[in-house]
């Protein structure tokens, strides 16, 4: 029998990489997406019954709760939860504090830091032993390793993502659920940029979906203090 997967920001990119993965495995898939795309609606053709679609803003409490409603009362229990859906302010990229819209900046941190932590809520009663909650964080939410003098509010964003994982997986611990954050890498996406699509140091969202699912996988052979990870498994520090 196959999984049951919800993934949010399913519509285009990593989320979508991962929905398509997860549905050639056999597995049934709740897709989340603020815009639908014409290309999870195809994909829903090609796979009846196992892709199910519901437009969802994870930045409002109302929005996941809607969304989330059905599948509740459906009931049962989530193998894996993918909080992939985020915000990326492009014009963030070169400025320092001077140049700084923090008010802007706020949208990054209630989708990026609070996002994950909505859906969550919303689907705890589907969580319980064995569940697995993946959150695409990012290194820029390392505060060991950061050499930024720039993106304040994407990177604070993704530090409190990693902080709302950890406090999540504390309390999940004993119900027997997991929760993992995973860089995904600079991929050739939206949020990426158009640097992206250009730098060898980037890769297809397709790539970083392999590698997740690789890593999911295989979680019963990573030690739970391995929590923060790149999209290949080598280990990122707080």
């Amino acid at each position: 029998m196959g999984r049951r997967v919800l993934v949010t920001g399913a519509g285009r990119g990593l989320g979508f990489a991962l929905t398509a993965l997860h549905l050639a495995a056999g597995d049934e898939v709740y897709a989340y997406e603020y815009a639908l795309s014409d290309e999870l609606e195809a994909l829903k053709m090609s796979h009846a019954g196992r892709l199910h679609i519901y437009k969802c803003d994870i930045g409002s409490t109302q929005s996941v709760e809607n969304a989330m409603s059905a599948l509740v009362e459906k009931g049962g229990q989530l193998d894996i939860i993918y909080n992939v859906a985020g915000l990326y302010i492009q014009g963030e990229r070169e400025k320092g504090l001077a140049q700084t819209d923090l008010d802007d900046g706020m949208d990054m941190y209630n989708v990026n830091g609070v996002g994950l932590l909505r859906v969550c809520k919303a689907a705890f009663p589907l969580i319980g032993k064995g569940t697995l909650v993946v959150n695409i964080t990012s290194e820029a939410g390392s505060i060991t390793a950061c050499d930024r003098a720039f993106e304040y509010m994407y990177c604070i964003s993704k530090a409190a993502a990693n902080m709302a994982s950890k406090l999540l997986s504390n309390e999940l611990h004993p119900l027997g659920a997991r929760v993992i954050c995973i860089n995904p890498g600079w991929m050739q996406t939206q949020i990426g940029g158009e640097r992206a699509a250009d730098s060898p140091g980037s890769i297809p969202p397709e790539k970083s979906a392999k590698d997740i699912l690789g890593i999911v996988g295989r979680i019963d052979k990573i030690p739970h203090s391995h929590m923060f990870m790149w999209h290949h498994g080598t280990l990122l520090p707080w």
